[in-house]
């Protein structure tokens, strides 16, 4: 499951993809935690996938969680990391190769 704890903040985000032309990056970030919520860390246990916003623009937080225990399995962030048009984003992130759109970091 995914939980949404901010949907004023993923539509913002949503829509600005769309501007941009970087909405599909987000859609696969938001598919890839959808399905680690769901999937349990192959059905070894029932997880649910929260997001919360982040301090970086654009960018959110995670937590897939352990329903029965409450305990946080993995943690990361769905960071922005800018348009592909030369876009300076201040994310506090590292990367190897320069990057545009949302990236999953754990």
């Amino acid at each position: 499951m995914l939980q949404i704890h901010c949907p004023e903040r993923l539509s913002e985000a949503l829509q600005h993809g769309r501007t941009i032309g970087e909405y599909p990056s987000l859609k696969k970030a938001l598919r890839h935690l959808s399905h680690w919520g769901e999937s349990g860390f192959g059905g070894r246990h029932k997880t649910t996938c929260h997001v919360y916003p982040d301090f970086a623009p654009h960018s959110f937080q995670f937590s897939v969680t352990d329903n029965e225990k409450g305990q946080a399995h993995l943690v990361g962030g769905i960071i922005y990391h800018g348009a592909s048009k030369g876009e300076e984003v201040n994310n506090f992130s590292c990367v190897l190769e320069p990057t545009a759109g949302w990236r999953i970091h754990t």
